[in-house]
């Protein structure tokens, strides 16, 4: 598992993958915020970093929890 920080706002056709949304301000399903924090998938976050096909990093790394996939 790996806890993020988004840095810029966007929309995650994957939202219900993520866990322990914390919320800085909106509440909105499916779309993200600036400073609100999430634990994903070792998989998810590469994808939030670039590797999509817009190559947009979206997030950054607070915490590599180990034993997470």
């Amino acid at each position: 598992m790996v806890k993020c920080q988004v840095i810029k706002d966007f929309t995650l056709s994957r939202f219900n993958e993520i866990i322990e949304l914390e919320r800085k301000s909106i509440e909105q399903y499916g779309k993200l915020f600036i400073g609100d924090r999430f634990k994903c998938n070792k998989e998810m976050a590469e994808y939030l970093l670039g590797n999509n096909e817009k190559g947009s990093i979206v997030i950054k790394i607070i915490e590599v929890i180990p034993g997470g996939k």
